[in-house]
């Protein structure tokens, strides 16, 4: 009986670990009106912009995303603060402007926001993008560039741990070295310029 309860436990846990990450769509939605650069900035300078808010660009790839709030989405939960990152431009020429990137919601610390972003492209005819992650967002104190960490859970399910007499943990913490991306804000421009005009 005890072998069976940990087998079920074993079996659950990746489940109950993943639950309550349905911010997005299980397809990135398309909305109208950012595939003109300069009406999305007019639109954001008639607001007053949270520190996340703005336009923003990923230096390895060159795309560029906006952040906004209150965009609501098919399936968001109502009366909760969040952000919708909505692609400007892609590397990827056939994403159009307009597709949902993910959406962002406030932590309990400072300039630390949990994020849900697709990270898979579909191939055909229309392409979309699907598979929502978990991910922290970091701002930096000067407001100039914002950091992705994939959010990992820090336990770790052992399988071997079920053979009699081989291991004796079956949760271990997880020792995943993290990777990030991140990218640097367009607009409005920071304080300290991230790339110094000389005159």
């Amino acid at each position: 009986m005890k072998t069976l309860a940990v087998l079920l436990s074993t079996l659950f846990l990746p489940l109950f670990l993943l639950a309550g990450d349905k911010d997005l769509p299980a397809r990135s939605p398309r909305l109208e009106g950012y595939g003109d650069m300069t009406e999305v900035i007019g639109r954001l300078s008639s607001q007053s912009l949270h520190d996340v808010e703005g336009l923003w660009r990923f230096p390895g790839s060159g795309a560029t995303v906006a952040i906004q709030r209150d965009i609501i989405l098919p399936g968001a939960t109502a009366g909760v603060e969040r952000y919708t990152i909505v692609i400007i431009n892609a590397a990827d020429r056939t994403l159009r402007p307009g597709t949902v990137m993910g959406a962002v919601r406030r932590s309990g610390t400072r300039d630390v926001y949990e994020g849900h972003i697709y990270t898979s492209l579909t191939h055909g005819k229309e392409r979309v993008l699907t598979s929502p992650k978990r991910f922290i967002l970091r701002l930096s104190d000067d407001g100039a560039f914002l950091n992705f960490e994939p959010r990992k859970s820090s336990l770790r399910v052992n399988l071997w741990a079920l053979l009699p007499y081989m291991f004796r943990r079956v949760v271990r913490p997880r020792e995943d070295t993290k990777h990030s991306d991140g990218c640097v804000r367009l607009y409005p421009e920071p304080s300290v310029p991230v790339n110094p005009r000389y005159l």
